[in-house]
């Protein structure tokens, strides 16, 4: 029996180590993100907990805190969304199997943990960040006296908002590598989120460090400090670009644990 001819147009692929599998994971996760109605849902409620208010504010009279409430807005339901979002990531997987099933693919840990960041990741980015803070930028230049904001401003503005949501997203997808209760994940991600505020009042230069600031005005003695999304928005010096550098090393220690601790695991 002859065998046919190997096509030349195309090359196997055999990812090895920390990448193999990695393609197929991806695919896996854009999949459920964009192949489904997934997004279209999140985009929605996102729409409705940042937008929505937004516009009823506009139409009622714009206050000059405009600007604030994007700031505020969409940083507390975008970070709550993704605690929920990411709680069953890894566990749920765990508890169900499938990543037993999937890891007795030639698919590496490192692999799994990765696809998951970068899928929930791109999800969140378009459907949390990306499509509500444009419909912000309109409502902004429509509807209230603010008018049409710098472009450039604007989306560092949204940069800033992304990166807090990578915070919480890689925090809670390492805490999910790290306890085998979604209870567990959501009670310690929500207890630090509100108790920024607390230590930061106990320890005030802990306001450099904490990302909090990125999205919420922190109260100092008989001032407010204006929070960097507000300050990058409306063009004026930021109090500290601190938190910004806290929140990108801190993100990647997240994962750089969560990667650690899953390949140690047993299933």
């Amino acid at each position: 029996m002859t065998l046919p001819a190997a096509n030349p147009d195309f090359q196997r692929v055999q990812p090895r180590g920390w990448r193999s599998g990695l393609g197929n994971l991806l695919r896996g996760e854009f999949s459920s993100w964009f192949g489904s109605r997934k997004w279209r849902i999140y985009t929605l409620v996102y729409i409705v907990a940042i937008d929505f208010i937004l516009l009823m504010v506009a139409l009622g009279g714009a206050p000059p805190e405009m600007i604030l409430l994007y700031s505020i807005f969409g940083s507390v339901w975008v970070t709550f969304g993704v605690i929920i979002t990411m709680q069953n990531a890894v566990i749920g997987e765990k508890k169900s199997g499938t990543a037993a099933w999937v890891l007795s693919k030639p698919v590496s840990r490192s692999a799994f943990i990765l696809s998951k960041l970068v899928g929930n990741t791109t999800g969140l980015l378009v459907t949390a960040v990306l499509i509500p803070g444009v419909i912000a930028y309109l409502i902004y230049g429509t509807l209230t006296p603010i008018g049409w904001l710098p472009q450039f401003q604007f989306l560092g503005g949204m940069a800033l908002q992304a990166l807090q949501m990578l915070f919480w997203l890689t925090l809670t997808l390492m805490l999910g590598t790290l306890f085998s209760s979604a209870a567990a994940v959501i009670a310690i991600a929500i207890g630090f989120l509100f108790a920024q505020g607390f230590i930061i009042a106990i320890v005030p230069a802990m306001v450099h460090i904490f990302p909090s600031i990125i999205s919420i005005p922190v109260e100092r003695g008989d001032r407010v400090i204006s929070s960097l999304v507000v300050s990058t928005i409306e063009g004026t010096p930021p109090f500290t670009l601190i938190p910004i550098i806290s929140a990108a090393v801190l993100s990647s220690v997240f994962v750089a644990i969560a990667v650690w601790r899953f390949n140690r695991q047993e299933f």
